[in-house]
């Protein structure tokens, strides 16, 4: 694989097999074969209070706290695999961002989501919705946050 020189910010090395939805691109994270239900979640920067690595990792805490896992993802692929589960990152999309970087950052949330994924993890996609033009047809053709399958039309 040819790296840039510069970092792009959208870390395309994570969805190098990914699919890819609406007219947007947003990539995947693929309907597992068995749906798990986690009884307990444990907070990225907590997951080692989890002795037992029985919870799932989840990503609801302030995005300082796990933006490691967005730049340096291979950094975390073993220890998150000791896990039964994540739920993909939960970036922010404030009421008063703008669009295009709602759109990254949902956009960066399926990208992890899916590179863990590909690598054996169990992810659930997490569905985080800014303001209506996030959930809605209002300013696009397609409803972002909900892009979360192949686009077959």
């Amino acid at each position: 694989m040819i790296k840039n020189i510069i970092d792009d910010g959208f870390r395309a090395d994570l969805v190098e097999t990914a699919f890819f939805d609406g007219r947007l691109e947003i990539p995947i994270i693929k309907k597992p074969d068995k749906i798990i239900i986690p009884d307990r979640l444990v907070p990225f920067s907590s997951r080692k209070r989890d002795t037992e690595q029985k919870c799932f990792v989840c990503f609801y805490e302030h995005d300082i706290r796990f933006f490691d896992i967005l730049t340096a993802t291979d950094d975390y692929l073993e220890d998150l695999s000791r896990y039964p589960g994540i739920i993909s990152p939960d970036c922010s999309l404030y009421l008063d961002m703008p669009l295009c970087l709602q759109i990254a950052n949902v956009y960066m949330s399926r990208a992890v989501g899916h590179y863990f994924q590909s690598k054996g993890i169990y992810v659930i996609p997490n569905i985080r919705w800014g303001d209506e033009r996030t959930y809605t047809t209002i300013e696009l053709p397609e409803k972002v946050v909900f892009s979360v399958r192949r686009n077959t039309v």
